[in-house]
């Protein structure tokens, strides 16, 4: 696992040498997000709470257990929050859903751009939400 970072930190870090302008960092070119593979479990973020407890975020394909229709699309992606203190047998419930792979990172940085974790919990988020939390204005403002 990557090292963990805030937020904050995540959002405002540049992906271009020291001393350059943001502006430079806003043309970045987008990261291409890869199509999920049959059976896959993509780590997507890892959150770890102050008391040490970690939440693992995975995008998986959806499950029978999972809905099949959200806001009248098709459900063929969920994102699941294993925790590091839950029990061996329990199975996570579907988080976030979505018809396509990107719908759930477009999740996950809206919340990431306006809902940054509370001052303690630390962050690591996949590249591709990254970009997406700290480049693409249609999320909203930063919180």
């Amino acid at each position: 696992m990557a090292p963990s970072r805030s937020a904050a930190a995540i959002i405002e870090a540049s992906t271009v040498p020291s001393g350059r302008s943001s502006a430079i960092n806003a043309r970045v070119e987008r990261p291409a997000i890869a199509p999920l593979d049959p059976n896959e479990r993509r780590l997507v973020q890892v959150i770890t709470r102050p008391d040490g407890v970690q939440n693992e975020i995975y995008l998986i394909h959806r499950r029978e257990i999972d809905s099949e229709k959200s806001a009248g699309e098709p459900v063929n992606y969920v994102a699941i929050v294993e925790r590091s203190d839950a029990p061996a047998d329990r199975v996570p419930p579907a988080w976030y859903e979505a018809s396509e792979v990107e719908g759930i990172y477009r999740k996950l940085a809206f919340g990431l751009r306006t809902s940054p974790p509370p001052a303690g919990f630390q962050v690591w988020t996949a590249p591709e939400i990254e970009w997406l939390a700290r480049n693409d204005s249609e999320l909203g403002p930063l919180g």
